[in-house]
C-alpha cells in the first residue's frame, strides 16, 4: 500500500459552520477549510479525512489522522510506504513512520539555515540513478 498524505485549502462562499479566515492562497480574505487527506495511492481510495477550520495550525490534527489511517491497514498488507508533504513533517509524525517500520518520503521545510548550507553539499553516487549527501 501507498499512503499519499496531503493537506488542501477549499474555499466556501455564504457563512458555512465552522469555516474560518486562514491561509488562502486564491481567495484572500475568504473563509475556507483546511482539509487533511489520506488516499491509496494504488486504488486512488480516499483512505481517511479531516475536515478542519481554515485557521486550523498546519499540523494540527495530522497525528491523528496518521493512527486513524494505520490502524485500519488490513492485516495481510506486507509493505506501507507513505508520501506526505510539509504538514506531517514534524518529529512525532516521524517517530511514527519510524515505528511502523514503513519507507516514507516527507516533504522538508527549507528555513534560511538549511537553505545556507544547502550549495555546500556534495553528493556521491549510490547507484547510476541515485546520488545521497555526504
Amino acid at each position: 500500500m501507498i499512503f499519499d498524505l496531503d493537506s488542501s485549502v477549499v474555499t466556501v462562499f455564504g457563512r458555512q459552520e465552522n469555516a474560518a479566515v486562514g491561509y488562502n492562497p486564491r481567495y484572500r480574505g475568504k473563509h475556507p477549510y483546511n482539509l487533511l487527506l489520506c488516499i491509496e495511492a494504488n486504488s486512488s481510495c480516499l483512505w481517511d479525512t479531516d475536515l478542519r477550520p481554515g485557521n486550523a495550525g498546519t499540523w494540527e490534527g495530522s497525528v491523528e489522522l496518521m493512527a486513524t489511517c494505520f490502524v485500519n491497514v488490513p492485516p495481510d498488507i506486507r509493505e506501507l510506504r507513505v508520501r506526505a508533504d510539509a504538514g506531517f513533517g514534524f518529529n512525532t509524525i516521524l517517530e511514527i513512520l519510524e515505528a511502523r517500520a514503513s519507507q516514507y518520503a516527507v516533504v522538508a521545510r527549507l528555513i534560511q539555515a538549511s537553505k545556507r548550507l544547502l550549495p555546500g553539499l556534495r553528493y556521491e553516487s549510490v547507484n547510476r540513478q541515485w546520488e545521497w549527501p555526504t
